[in-house]
């Protein structure tokens, strides 16, 4: 009737109107007047309605649309007791009287006013009739009543003296609300035995949970259970307690490197090995790691002490401020390290070592199989430099760093750089940004470089930053990112890219997934 049902088959006709008030209301975003006619705001999903009150507006809507059938679907469930009963009386025996009513609902106690029942079960109608006829039987539906209609035989025989026609007038409603409310006088006064009671006081105990209950819930859960609880707790304060013993032992291990490094400045001293002479908290344990990570600088260790040293270095750090009073000793004990086959991490960010130096390193990255870190920024070490670092590349298979910005490196330069990535299997990190504005690597490195990048298959980030690189040099890039699978970052902001090579980078990222790639 409501046209929720998907129809099989057959064909369905209705004969009039038909309103439906579902047991799920409808409420728009509006007011009350735009869901029915009032001006009280409902809010957005109806926040500002209780549940009875939704309901009863979803009703009086399907009234007021004016059909000659009116279908209803739990519409007394929301409301109070009382709330129910008004509906009952004033609207679907008053103010529905003369249309016809179709009510789903499991309030049993308003059947008697009704003119047809219809049991439902196992969603298929298990009986039906009038009122009077199923309660006469005996059967499923009386017994129903009974239990939880609050109406005993005696009773369904007054009602069933007392059931109306379709067409209930007002008087007759009438007559039955001034009897139910005797009957309700009458019951007060006799008193009500349990079983009819709707409503009945819920029992409660007051006070402390007693020792039994406590036991009682340890008992069920399961000693098994507590014991492994109780472990568990134990095993965490012990893991804690020892997080903090191992960081009171590092702390205060750090804590007496950073004091002789403190008496070191305070004295202006050349190196450490002169602090420690100083310390009366120096022993040969503390040799490895005060030579672990070496900078050299206007102040720092002397170069007889890193000479004599050398084996224990790891990361060695090379500052500017040094240049003069290094000057050629420097590369000597550089390359010297190097060649002790302990050094992994070098830095001589803007040191001046220009092609010569750079080639001197090169010769050492051919034998050296530790170092995986060389940053070389600011060096000024040009084309010449940098094919020398290329033949290097060639054979060394630890280094996976390689910064090389800022060193006056043009398209020569990265063309070398590009055969080499063809054959080495271990470089990770190229850093080609900042080159001069005179000198870059411009379209045509960009074009060596991305030959390179078709077979490379270690490279995951390459800086091309600054380095005056148009559409030519991106459409080349972009051709080798629809091969290459293990480039993830590529730096191609401040160069000279246009609108052709934006569109070649873009159609190459729709088939790359792996890339993120930073152009104007």
């Amino acid at each position: 009737m409501a046209g929720n049902v998907t129809r099989s088959r057959g064909t369905a006709i209705h004969g009039t109107t038909v309103s439906y008030a579902s047991q799920t209301p409808r409420i728009q975003n509006t007011s009350i007047r735009g869901n029915l006619f009032d001006l009280t705001e409902i809010g957005e999903r109806s926040v500002s309605l209780s549940g009875g009150q939704k309901a009863r507006l979803s009703l009086a809507r399907s009234i007021y649309f004016n059909t000659r059938l009116e279908v209803m679907d739990e519409q007394l469930s929301a409301g109070d007791a009382h709330v129910g009963k008004r509906i009952w009386k004033q609207c679907v025996l008053g103010e529905l009287k003369g249309r016809t009513r179709v009510i789903a609902t499991h309030q049993l106690h308003v059947l008697p006013d009704v003119d047809i029942v219809i049991c439902m079960k196992d969603s298929a109608i298990s009986d039906s009739g009038l009122y009077s006829e199923l309660m006469d039987r005996n059967d499923e539906f009386s017994e129903l009543m009974g239990q939880y209609g609050g109406v005993d035989k005696k009773s369904a025989e007054s009602a069933a003296g007392k059931v109306h026609s379709r067409d209930l007038d007002e008087s007759s409603v009438s007559s039955t609300g001034g009897e139910t409310q005797d009957l309700g006088k009458h019951v007060d006064k006799k008193g009500t035995s349990a079983a009819n009671k709707l409503i009945t006081e819920e029992e409660r105990n007051t006070g402390a949970a007693s020792t039994k209950v406590y036991a009682e819930y340890f008992k069920m859960v399961g000693w098994g259970f507590w014991t492994t609880v109780v472990m568990l707790y134990v095993a965490q304060q012990i893991c804690g307690v020892m997080v903090n013993y191992w960081l009171s032992l590092w702390s205060a291990k750090e804590h007496r490197l950073e004091t002789l490094q403190r008496i070191a400045t305070s004295l202006d001293l050349e190196d450490l090995a002169s602090c420690a002479r100083v310390s009366q908290d120096w022993n040969s344990s503390f040799t490895p790691p005060l030579y672990n990570s070496v900078v050299m600088s206007k102040h720092g260790p002397s170069m007889e002490s890193v000479e004599k040293n050398k084996h224990l270095i790891r990361h060695m750090t090379i500052q500017s401020s040094a240049h003069d009073k290094l000057s050629s000793a420097r590369d000597k004990v550089v390359y010297s390290v190097i060649a002790d086959l302990t050094l992994t991490t070098l830095d001589l960010e803007s040191n001046w070592i220009e092609s010569i130096g750079a080639k001197a390193l090169s010769e050492a990255l051919k034998t050296n199989s530790t170092l995986t870190t060389l940053n070389l920024q600011f060096n000024f070490i040009g084309d010449d430099g940098v094919q020398a670092l290329s033949e290097a590349l060639k054979t060394n298979s630890t280094l996976t760093t390689l910064d090389l910005g800022a060193n006056f490196i043009s398209e020569e330069g990265a063309e070398a750089l590009s055969v080499a990535l063809k054959t080495n299997s271990t470089l990770i990190t190229l850093d080609l940004s900042n080159q001069c504005e005179q000198i870059r690597i411009g379209d045509i490195g960009a074009q060596a470089l991305s030959e390179a990048l078709k077979t490379n298959s270690t490279l995951t980030t390459l800086n091309l930053r600054s380095n005056f690189i148009g559409d030519d040099g991106a459409q080349a890039l972009a051709e080798a990112l629809k091969t290459n699978s293990t480039l993830s970052v590529l730096d191609l902001s401040d160069n000279s890219i246009g609108d052709y090579g934006v569109q070649a980078l873009s159609e190459a990222l729709k088939t790359n997934s792996t890339i993120a790639v930073e152009y104007p």
